[in-house]
């Protein structure tokens, strides 16, 4: 984790979804208890167990396929004049 990171306005360090996945990853292989692994590295505990856990569900998001039965026509209608209809067609 030697790389340079950019500074927030606040002074912490921002690091990208790669960066705390590779932090993961070391805590991890390291054997420490999460604690220990962010007292050493300078971390909170909160905002590395936040940060994983918000890349790793963006990691494991998915899409699938979806067909519909039904075929519809759909149209929205806003308060500036657009119109929203939905029917099967």
């Amino acid at each position: 984790m030697s790389k340079t990171l950019a500074r927030k306005d606040n002074g912490r360090k921002k690091r990208s979804g790669q960066e705390w996945m590779a932090l993961h990853r070391a805590y991890k292989q390291s054997g420490l208890s999460r604690d220990e692994f962010c007292r050493q590295n300078n971390l909170s505990a909160y905002t590395f167990r936040d940060a994983v856990k918000r890349h790793q569900n963006n990691m494991n998001s998915q899409f699938i396929e979806v067909t519909p039965e039904r075929t519809w026509a759909l149209e929205l209608e806003l308060p500036s004049g657009i119109k929203l209809r939905m029917r099967e067609v």
